[in-house]
């Protein structure tokens, strides 16, 4: 499929920059003896917030209203 191709809006991903980076801030994490809550803001994608508790993260955030908690 190509990108103009998608509906609008799209979450796009490069794969293994994201699982970098999960990996990375949970690294991090680890190091400086913290539990990571990352905040779903930015993607509001279930799947990605799943990776992140897959790697370690204690939780995840949502913000208001209740129908985006509801959806992760």
């Amino acid at each position: 499929m190509d990108l103009d191709e998608l509906d609008t809006p799209s979450l796009v991903v490069d794969l293994d920059a994201l699982e970098r980076n999960i990996g990375e801030m949970a690294a991090v994490a680890g190091a400086a003896g913290v539990r990571l809550r990352p905040h779903t803001k930015t993607h509001k994608a279930p799947e990605i917030a799943r990776m992140q508790v897959e790697a370690g993260a204690a939780g995840i955030l949502v913000r208001l209203p209740l129908r985006s908690a509801r959806q992760l």
